[in-house]
Parts: C-alpha cells; structure tokens; sequence
C-alpha cells in the first residue's frame, strides 16, 4: 500500500517507469520473436534447400558377376571402395553425409491418365527408340496384306558377354529368320492414343519367326485379312517428317515432294520467310551448299515413308538360345541351340539391383517359359475381329489386347526421398513450379501424394490438389522388349507381365506439385535425365521389384549444406578425387 501510495505522490515519474517497463518488455518480445523467427527461417532453409553430389565417370567401375558358373561383363557402378567409404560416412551422427539416397524405378498403371505421345513432339526424335516408345508401341491392327516379299533375312542379336577362361565370347539369341511384308490398315484394334490413326495407311510388316518350316505354317497370301500384333508400332511419317525437317513449322506440316529439290533451293512458308528445301541422294546427313544454306540430304527409298507405319511381329518365347560352346579348358568348340532352355535367366530377386542378383537367378524350362511369355503375332480373319476375341481358342489375343491396354496408361515411377534430391533438379534443369515438393512428414509416412509434369497435368486437365488412381508393378526381364533397362538409358515405363501381375490394388494419390524441364525430349545425353511422362512418389508410398542402381539419378548423396569443400578433401585424402559434381541450389549464396 506504501509502494502505490509513493507513486501516487509523483504520478509523472510513475508513467514514465511504466512506460519505460513495457518498452523493455517490447524490445524483449520483439527480440524473441525476432531470434525464433530467424531460427524457423532457418530451419525451413535447410529444409527447402538440399546439397546433392552427383556421381561421375570417375566414380565408377566395371562390374563383374557370377552366373551358373560363368563370370559375366555386367557393367558399370560405383566403385565398391568409394560406396564403402560413403556408407562409413552416412552412419555417423551429424557427419558430412545426410542420406545416401536411392531411387527405385517402377512402373505405374494411371487409367484415367493418357501419357504424352512422343510423336506429338519434334524433339523427341533424337531421343533413344527403347525408350520413346516403350511401352506405348504395342499395336494390334487388322491389315490387308498387298504385297509379301519372296527373300527370307535372317538376323542374329547380341545378348552379352560372358567370360570363357581368360577370353570373353558372345551368348548370342537368334532373332529369327524375317519375311518382308506390306499392307493396308483397315481397322485399327488397340494402339496408343497420341499416335495419328493409320486406318487406310500403308504398313511395312516384318514377320520374324524360328525357321522357314514355322513361316510356311502361316500360310500367308497377298489379299488376305489378318489381326497382327507387335510391341514396336513406328509411325514412320513420324520418323521421316522428323528427319527432314529443319524446325518445328517444317515438322508440323504434311511432307510434300514440292519441297524436294536441288541442293541450295529454297520455298517461302506461310509466314513469307524463305526456307531451304529438302534434297536427297545416296547418303545422308546434313550438307552445307557453297552459299552456306544448310540442306537435308536423305535417301530416296525413305520417300517411301510418307504417310506409312511398321510393325513387326515376332513371338520371343519361341525362338532359340545360342550360345557358343566351350570344352573342360574353356576353349571354343561351336555353337549349341539348346531347346530345352531357350530362354535367359529368369530373375527371381525382391530388388532387381546388382547386389541382389547373384545368388537369385534361374534359368527356365523352355516350355514354361513359352506358356508364360507367349505373344501372338498374325492370324487370318475370316469373320469379325469382335467375333475372333470372343472366341475362347483365341485367348491369347485376348490376352495381349487385355495387356496393350494398360501398357498404354504406363507410366515410369520413380520411388524418391525427395523430389529436390534429383540431379536435374538439384542441377536446376528442372524446377517445381507450381506446388511443392514432398514435406518431411509425408516423406517419413510414405504418404499417397505425387509430382507429375505440367505438360502432363495441361494435357489431362490436372491440377494441384487433384487425385489421381495408381497401381505399380515391376519390369519383367524375361520379356524381351523390357531388356532395355539399366543405368544408360532413360527410365522408362515397362510392358506390362500378366505372368508378375501388379504389385497393389491400387491406391488415390493427390497431386501436390507440378514440375518443368528445360528440355523435355532432350535428356537422352544426360545421366540425370527423365522424359516428361515420369510421375515421383515418396519412397515410402509403393513396394515391390523395383530397379535402381548406384549410379546416374538412381543415386543422389546428400550433404549437410556447406560441406563441400570439407567432403571433397574427404574424398582426395581416401584417393578419389572428381569424383562427384555439387549442387546447393544456391544455399552457399544466401547462407550469410
């Protein structure tokens, strides 16, 4: 009571001290508020922000493995000294590494979903065929045949190497023996929707079968009507507009022999610019004329491309395993065709990684691998296609339509830690630019959400917050056309295995962000590189057979922000030097 009556007495020093007192109980706020908002910027930086080493052709080495007793060329990989040295570093609390981050490669089914057509795209014509197309080449056509060429081609492929003593020889797979045929389209049974309808086009067929023997049981005549399918559909008007054609506008257009002309000629488009034409001879390649007008040369039977598409057909589990025999001493003594195995390995690994193959590999019984991975090829049609699918002797191209049209909706799924961990995005040659990335929470929970292309979500009118139905399976190596898969390629959805079946049920994911490439179709070149169908999920959202690797953007090392120069001495003190490529996504310019 004396207290209040003392400032009572003196009531303007009084105002002044609580003033004073709620200043400096302000600033004190303020200055709390301030320190755990910078402490929470912070976080959120390094959160936002990652630090990715990138592997290079320095950290690298080629691989060997053990199969049935034979040392096979497998590859190459992380060099298994350096993989240690990053593991040793990865374990430790608050050490330099963060995360050794893998991606797992898988393939997801979306039905609702139709996949960017590489045809629509000029630029897609320089990116690797197996990966362009595959899978959404299958095609099941009906087809008048019009002409049959009398001369038989036989063909042998590569499969891979193999170590014989201290010589390395070829297992070698006999493709077929392959009977040119040509034909009209007359109804078109299953084929990708981006693809311009071929019904009334000219088709080059290639039907490759085991021997003549299995050709003449085909029968095939010139004027007959028959169902065909293949899993390598080419448009080749596609293919020869992209080959000629110097820019977007010359691409977009009909071919036309108009523009054929001598070398140094030129055409006016519509827009009234003068444009150099195209010319052809015996060879090909681009030609500079003595005015420096830059020409396209190509040969004359490419004409026959206009307005055209191929197919081959060509039932793999029939054909034969070649390989090169060897005596006790491993020298060579011919060739085998061993029908009772006439398949590759069969692999039967929960994660189709170099690790886990050895020891998980199988060859197959020739006959169950018929049963498992046949494909039909051609058959006559003497009714209507409805009435031949209906017909139970016919349910294996039932089977195969049942087959193309989820390989049509395939799409590749990489299983990530985190979008940014990526090297194209760590590199920013690639960004999300609506949304974001996946949160730590979801991360950890292996959340139902996804990143898909924007030209993709643009092209299906899809948004952010938008769901999404997915199933995911595995590649099946036995199926021919699935062998393309590895580390040098691009990843890319796989046919589909009605043998493997699909890995779930099916699942809704939301759409929580929506990337940009810097070049969408021009990625083949590029070890981080991914075409713009690639849809991203936490790594903890699906299971299952998955590919990955220790190389290229199956392999990201994370680092605590700023440690870069502390890693790379790390690196050169243990011998390994150039090693890796940093990207902070500019962290080092904002971390002051």
């Amino acid at each position: 009571m004396n207290s209040f009556r003392q400032l009572a007495r003196r009531p303007l020093k009084a105002v002044l001290g609580l003033a004073l007192v709620t200043l400096a109980a302000a600033v004190f706020v303020t200055c709390m508020g301030q320190y755990l908002s910078v402490g929470q910027f912070r976080q959120e930086v390094e959160e936002t922000y990652s630090t990715v080493a990138c592997p290079t052709e320095e950290s690298k080495k080629l691989f060997f493995e053990t199969v049935s007793g034979i040392e096979t060329r497998y590859g190459f990989d992380m060099n298994p000294d350096l993989w240690e040295l990053l593991q040793d570093q990865a374990a430790q609390e608050g050490g330099l590494v963060l995360a050794l981050s893998n991606s797992r490669l898988y393939t997801a089914y979306l039905p609702e979903v139709s996949p960017l057509n590489y045809t629509d795209h000029w630029e897609a014509a320089y990116n690797p065929a197996q990966v362009r197309g595959a899978p959404y080449s299958c095609a099941m056509l009906a087809v008048r045949l019009t002409g049959i060429d009398p001369q038989i081609e036989p063909k042998v492929g590569g499969w891979l190497e193999v170590k014989s003593g201290d010589d390395w020889i070829k297992i070698l797979r006999q493709d077929a023996v392959i009977l040119h045929c040509e034909g009209i389209v007359e109804q078109v049974v299953a084929l990708q929707e981006g693809f311009a309808d071929p019904t009334g086009r000219r088709i080059e067929l290639d039907v490759a079968v085991w021997d003549q023997e299995e050709l003449d049981k085909l029968g095939l005549e010139t004027g007959g009507l028959y169902l065909v399918y293949g899993r390598d559909y080419k448009d080749l008007d596609y293919e020869l507009r992209s080959e000629v054609s110097l820019d977007q506008l010359n691409f977009e257009q009909p071919f036309s022999m108009d523009k054929v002309s001598d070398r140094g000629s030129h055409w006016t488009d519509p827009q009234g610019n003068q444009r150099p034409l195209y010319s052809y001879e015996n060879t090909e390649g681009d030609v500079t004329n003595e005015i420096g007008s830059k020409y396209t040369v190509f040969s004359p039977d490419k004409l026959d491309w206009v307005n055209a598409c191929g197919l081959t057909l060509c039932d793999r589990s029939a054909l034969p395993l070649i390989t090169k025999a060897v005596d006790e001493t491993g020298h060579p003594t011919g060739w085998n065709v061993d029908p009772e195995h006439r398949v590759w390995y069969h692999s039967i690994s929960e994660a189709l990684s170099l690790e886990a193959r050895n020891d998980l590999i199988e060859p197959v019984d020739a006959a169950e691998y018929m049963q498992c991975y046949h494909a039909p090829t051609i058959a006559p049609l003497t009714g209507s296609v409805e009435d031949f699918l209906a017909d139970p002797a016919h349910r294996d191209w039932a089977q195969a339509l049942e087959d193309t049209k989820i390989d049509h909706h395939a799409f590749p799924l990489l299983a990530v830690d985190k979008v940014g961990y990526q090297g194209d995005f760590a590199r920013q040659q690639a960004r999300i630019v609506e949304g974001r990335d996946f949160t730590p929470r979801e991360q950890a929970e292996g959340s139902r959400v996804c990143v898909i292309s924007q030209s993709l979500a643009a092209a299906n009118g899809l948004t952010i917050g938008d769901q999404i139905t997915l199933r995911n399976y595995s590649f099946d190596p036995n199926i021919y056309e699935n062998n393309g898969f590895d580390s040098d390629t691009l990843p890319a959805g796989a046919f589909y295995s009605h043998t493997q079946g699909f890995n779930d049920e099916g699942a809704a994911y939301t759409i929580v962000g929506l990337y940009r490439q810097d070049n969408e179709w021009h990625n083949e070149e590029s070890a981080y590189g991914f075409l713009p169908n690639t849809v991203f999920v936490p790594s903890g959202a699906v299971s299952g057979d998955a590919y990955t690797c220790n190389n290229g953007m199956y392999l990201s090392i994370v680092l605590k922000n700023g440690s870069q120069e502390e890693f790379e001495q790390l690196l050169k003190d243990a011998g390994f030097s150039r090693c890796f490529s940093y990207y902070d996504q500019g962290y080092s310019k904002i971390a002051g």
